[in-house]
């Protein structure tokens, strides 16, 4: 199982000039996400979304921690062989830093390694930002689904990434 791949380990972040750590979300950490999640977005998950998907086998979710503070979360849902990366946050003190890229490369690098194919998510169309990161990962822009964002009625940009052929997640 995926989820086995992410104990706990550390992320070379060169803008740092230090490493971070990553380990499986746990149940304490939610209401630091949740805030988060308050501060970053319109439409943010609730803490019970979150609670939902820790103990899932179809689910995982990672943090990453600079000491005890969380700079950034991803939550990965996984079916068949393919993953679906559904929420990805970076708090605003630690954005453009290369967190992001750091954090979703080691994931999807492991998804590869356990014979996962494709990885997919949706972004809004208006956060060129994200949009240019998962480029950079090799995500191809694959269709557009109309109203996604419902309260912002804001379309959202569908995302793929064959993950077997990228050689940037080869080991």
């Amino acid at each position: 199982m995926l989820a086995d791949h992410f104990a706990a380990g550390t992320l070379e972040i060169p803008a740092l000039g230090r490493a971070l750590h990553y380990r499986k979300m746990r149940a304490g950490d939610l209401p630091a996400i949740t805030a988060i999640e308050k501060e970053l977005f319109s439409s943010p998950w609730s803490e019970e979304m979150f609670r939902e998907d820790l103990d899932q086998e179809y689910a995982l979710s990672l943090v990453v921690l600079d000491g005890e503070t969380i700079a950034a979360y991803v939550v990965t849902f996984l079916v068949l062989d393919e993953m679906h990366i559904a929420n990805v946050a970076v708090t605003a003190a630690y954005q453009r830093r290369g967190i992001a890229f750091a954090m979703l490369k080691r994931l999807l690098t492991a998804g590869r390694e356990m014979n996962y194919f494709l990885a997919h998510l949706e972004v809004r169309v208006s956060n060129t930002g994200a949009i240019a990161l998962y480029e950079q990962l090799g995500f191809a822009r694959v269709g557009l689904r109309k109203d996604y964002y419902e309260v912002e009625h804001e379309d959202a940009v569908l995302m793929s990434c064959r993950l077997q052929s990228n050689p940037l997640f080869a080991s």
